[in-house]
């Protein structure tokens, strides 16, 4: 940039620009990066630089994805990108671009991209872009490992590390690969060896947490319940740290499972109240991502499609036909956009059910296993040195989970606070006092979150498909099927027959 200035050269700015631009996006420097990106593409634009033009994409292809998480968009940009660096016989920097093609599958867990990423190794040897083959080598295991081939991926690990030409980054990402692999085939000593490698060479919170996360699963897997509850509450400091909340879920669900193989439900159940919250958040979550998705792409769509369009009607003997075909284009592309959108938003949603199935299995058994152990404790005589206050509140606790697992008063539609404290000889005050205590939740808030857990087992169950969604409200305890629409809508982002349809 310096040397451009210097000679008042617009080439050597506009190379600048594009990698500079570039570098600022994927260093979250946002703003400055894409004002050069864009003054690249001008410049590359009026002189035809297909060089300049491949490099500015591939910028805002990195910037759809780390800033915007818009994967739609994404690879729109890097497309384009791989054909202007085609155009201007650029093998390195085209391959380069193949990388993040693939890595954006990655992100989405397209499996079908295996094929093309094996292509792309394959063409990189053929054209001599050595540089290119171990990093698309571990986009190949990665793919592989969603496939649950594992021997397949280990094997293009070693052919990976085989080749050199690595860094720190790249010894990193293969050892978390191999830690991974060697999880899924419940070799928690060799998973372990592969994490400790990864620690000795992170560079970044992210690279410590991801590399702490999966030497705690390697000692939950090796039932070391006590070193893994360690390693788990280190990432629960980098996460307090830097305010990283990405592996939250990581982090209760490693706990959960710790604490209830050492019998400890109370602590266990909490960690699974804390997951299932996480779960909830990222169904939000990822209805604001879909509608995202489908939002920028239409908008960035039209943006481009009205410059066009201005452009197209200097040409004006040919300016109408190209209009007409243009708009034609525009939408045939927002149908193809919003048909891998609706791809996008039913795997979504499939995701979603199977997580609140398992989560809600899952807190049915701490249940009963913590109900078992303070059965056991009151038995054993265990509660003796706590408190007459502390004793009442463990009982009144004890005879409200009993009524709503075994006779589930939760379904009985009159079920008023009133009602159910009587039922457990005490007053409305302290059974509010003792729900809030254990839950944090209101009565009210406390006796839907039951129904709407019956409700999600009933529209989990296939064998119940044809089950009218009036009876299931009506069965679970709702008055009103627009209450029951809303609260099921707000637990699990969708509603009762979306979500039936993706179980």
């Amino acid at each position: 940039m310096a040397y451009g200035e210097r000679i008042d050269s617009d080439r050597c700015r506009s190379f600048a620009n594009a990698y500079m631009g570039s570098f600022y996006v994927a260093r979250g420097r946002l703003e400055e990066g894409l004002r050069m990106l864009d003054k690249a593409r001008v410049w590359a634009e009026e002189e035809h630089n297909d060089t300049v033009q491949a490099i500015s994409l591939n910028g805002l292809g990195i910037y759809y994805v780390m800033a915007e998480n818009n994967l739609v968009i994404a690879l729109k940009y890097f497309n384009e990108a791989k054909t202007y660096a085609v155009k201007a016989s650029l093998p390195p920097l085209r391959f380069r671009i193949e990388s993040n093609v693939v890595q954006t599958a990655i992100i989405r867990n397209d499996t079908t991209m295996l094929d093309y990423a094996i292509g792309c190794f394959e063409e990189a040897g053929k054209l001599q872009v050595r540089p290119a083959m171990p990093i698309m080598a571990r986009h190949i295991a990665r793919l592989l490992i969603l496939k649950r081939r594992f021997a397949d991926a280990l094997s293009w690990l070693d052919k990976a590390d085989a080749m050199g030409f690595c860094d720190d980054d790249d010894r990193i990402v293969g050892e978390m690969l191999r830690g991974e692999v060697y999880l899924r085939q419940r070799d928690h000593g060799k998973a372990y060896g592969s994490y400790r490698k990864a620690l000795g060479l992170v560079g970044s919170a992210t690279q410590e947490m991801e590399a702490y996360i999966g030497l705690a699963r390697a000692k939950l897997v090796g039932e070391d319940y006590a070193a893994c509850k360690a390693y788990a509450a280190k990432v629960r400091s980098l996460a307090d740290k830097t305010g990283i909340i990405a592996y939250d879920a990581d982090y209760y669900s490693i706990m959960k499972d710790a604490c209830a193989a050492l019998g400890q439900w109370r602590e266990a159940y909490g960690y699974s109240d804390k997951l299932n919250k996480c779960i909830e958040e990222q169904a939000d979550t990822g209805k604001e991502y879909v509608q995202k998705q489908i939002t920028t792409a239409m908008q960035v769509e039209r943006k481009e499609q009205e410059a066009e369009m201005r452009r197209l009607e200097l040409q004006s003997e040919r300016r109408r036909n190209i209009i007409l075909g243009a708009v034609l284009a525009l939408v045939l592309l927002l149908s193809a956009v919003l048909a891998i959108e609706i791809r996008e938003k039913t795997g979504l949603y499939r995701t979603i059910v199977r997580q609140f199935r398992e989560a809600i299995t899952e807190r049915d058994d701490l249940r009963r296993q913590l109900r078992q152990q303070e059965a056991d404790a009151a038995d054993d005589g265990k509660e003796k040195h706590s408190s007459p206050d502390a004793r009442m509140a463990e009982g009144l606790w004890r005879a409200l989970m009993k009524e709503m697992e075994e006779n589930e008063v939760y379904l009985e539609p009159g079920m008023s606070r009133e009602a159910l404290a009587k039922l457990l000889g005490t007053n409305r005050t302290y059974l509010s006092k003792i729900i809030y205590a254990n839950t944090g939740l209101g009565y009210t808030q406390f006796i839907n979150s039951w129904r709407i857990e019956a409700a999600v087992r009933i529209l989990s169950d296939t064998s119940r498909a044809d089950y009218p969604l009036k009876a299931i409200c009506r069965d679970i305890g709702f008055s009103s099927m627009t209450t029951f629409y809303k609260l099921f809508k707000a637990r699990t982002g969708m509603t009762p027959s979306v979500f039936r349809k993706n179980a």
